[in-house]
């Protein structure tokens, strides 16, 4: 058996579906595509009902903080605004025994 003197591939032999353009609008594929669509917003919306809450309950928390930050304050603000006793001044003071760390070689 011979070989073919034109193994080459020519622009006539490349294989296109220009001849088949319906097949692209057929109406299984549009539905498909259409329930691909529905699929795709349904789990977009899933997405942004998650994302709203996660919100909320970050600004919960941010609000309860706020809250125990005046809470504390407050604590603080009564703690100074009330008369130190002598005893209190007292035991804030560290003692000084005079010596402190001694190293021997």
């Amino acid at each position: 058996m011979p070989i073919p003197k034109n193994t080459m591939k020519r622009l006539r032999d490349i294989r296109t579906r220009a001849d088949k353009i319906d097949l692209l609008f057929h109406p299984n594929k549009i539905f498909l595509r259409l329930s691909c669509i529905e699929m795709e917003k349904t789990r977009l919306g899933i997405e942004k009902e998650s994302a709203t809450s996660r919100q909320k309950n970050i600004d919960i928390r941010l609000q309860e903080r706020e809250e125990e930050k005046t809470v504390l304050l407050e604590a603080v603000n009564k703690l100074n605004d009330r008369p130190n006793s002598e005893e209190e001044q007292q035991a804030v003071k560290p003692k000084r025994t005079g010596g402190g760390f001694k190293v021997k070689y």
